[in-house]
């Protein structure tokens, strides 16, 4: 019985986190400022994964600086940097 019990929990759980990814959401995630491309445009670290994002507010950034980043509609395409963490 429990084994049954544990197959049906990770089987909603999978079909879960299917449903999340399909949702349009803002959310934001943690990262690291890598590099400097331009004014507005930097290189960021995201679970060690190297990816763009854009400045808002015109606040600038230098490498190695934690900053807060905001993912639109769940796309990871469009990444805006909000804020540098303390």
């Amino acid at each position: 019985m429990s084994n049954k019990k544990e197959i049906l929990m990770e089987s909603i759980d999978i079909l879960i986190a299917e449903r999340l990814k399909q949702l349009k959401f803002n959310r934001t995630l943690d990262g690291q400022i890598a590099d400097v491309i331009d004014a507005i445009n930097y290189s960021v670290l995201i679970d060690d994964s190297e990816t763009s994002a854009k400045a808002t507010n015109g606040l600038t950034y230098i490498v190695g600086d934690l900053v807060e980043i905001l993912v639109e509609n769940n796309n990871l395409t469009n990444k805006r940097i909000l804020w540098k963490r303390p």
